[in-house]
């Protein structure tokens, strides 16, 4: 029979690069987790509030019947900036949109869903965390996080410079 020398047991690659240091796991989490932020339709107003005020200015150039000129309003130049044509543009802007010229007598019933979008808005904003927090608060805690990012490099580099000298 042959003879085996017995083989050597290799040791098993350890998970950490320093085999002293316990692996502790972070049980308490310092850095506070980022509150999901509201979607962004919350504060989508603006288009509601074209497609209202582009209803009521095409109402209004309805009623006068077009664009006037100072003959026709007795001597009174029309009045804002309008050129020609732009009366006609409201118009097949409000028709296109496929919505009926707003009266000003229906102009608080439509507006109110508008209003209800900008208090929902509002709510969701106050509801933030740390929405109350002054400047200066916020200020003073940026100069605590940036001096605490300083000394966290600080020990980044000391690491560094020892593993150089005791590499």
């Amino acid at each position: 029979m042959a003879s085996r020398s017995p083989t050597a047991a290799t040791p098993l690659r350890k998970p950490s690069s320093a085999p002293e240091t316990p692996m502790v796991r972070d049980t308490t989490n310092t850095a506070p987790q980022p509150v999901p932020f509201p979607p962004p339709q919350t504060f989508d107003i603006i288009p509601p509030l074209h497609g209202l005020l582009l209803r009521l200015l095409s109402a209004q150039t309805a009623g006068e019947g077009g664009p006037r000129t100072a003959g026709e309003a007795g001597g009174e130049a029309p009045s804002g900036p309008s050129g020609p044509g732009q009366g006609v543009q409201q118009q097949n802007s409000a028709a296109g949109s496929g919505l009926a010229p707003l009266t000003a007598k229906n102009l608080p019933t439509e507006a109110s869903s508008i209003k209800i979008r900008i208090q929902k808005a509002h709510a969701v904003v106050g509801s933030l965390p740390d929405i109350d927090r002054s400047v200066a608060e916020q200020e003073r805690e940026i100069e605590e996080l940036e001096n605490r990012i300083v000394r966290l490099n600080a020990v980044l580099s000391d690491f560094g410079k020892r593993a150089d000298t005791g590499a």
